[in-house]
């Protein structure tokens, strides 16, 4: 271990002081760096092993997307409107069902956008014991 001798004068000793104070910050704040790098680096790489078996089990990777209900309006352009899901919407062209509504409090403008993933592959069934306990469970709620 090294012995430091630190001079006399009380503005050398503060400065002293100071210096090694932002020695040992700048090498705390390099290990939190560090280990947030290496939490995000492992995140990533689990999140992909995760995706993989999902797509192995014919499954998709849930991606949650934030759509603006203040896109601008494709007839104005104005950034006021409301969005709503359609279910029940069919899109002619693929068949597919369901869609985001877009509609412009402005001008009254109407558009659809269609979904990621079809409605129908998010569909949830159930066998014939889990309808019983779900049916169950709804007589004694």
């Amino acid at each position: 271990m090294a012995t430091y001798t630190l001079p006399a004068t009380p503005i050398s000793r503060f400065e002293t002081a100071r210096f090694v104070v932002g020695l040992l910050i700048d090498r705390w704040h390099g290990r939190i760096r560090a280990r947030i790098a290496r939490y995000r680096e492992e995140a990533a790489a689990a999140e992909a092993q995760r995706d993989a078996v999902l797509i192995s089990q014919g499954r998709h990777p849930i991606q949650f997307i934030r759509r603006d209900p203040n896109f601008p309006c494709v007839a104005c352009g104005a950034r006021n409107g409301e969005i709503r899901w359609a279910p029940q919407f069919k899109w002619p062209t693929t068949g597919n069902m369901g869609a985001l509504i877009h509609q412009c409090k402005v001008c009254k403008a109407t558009w659809g956008e269609r979904p990621i993933i079809s409605a129908e592959e998010w569909r949830i069934t159930l066998s014939a014991e889990e309808r019983r306990l779900f049916e169950e469970a709804k007589k004694n709620a």
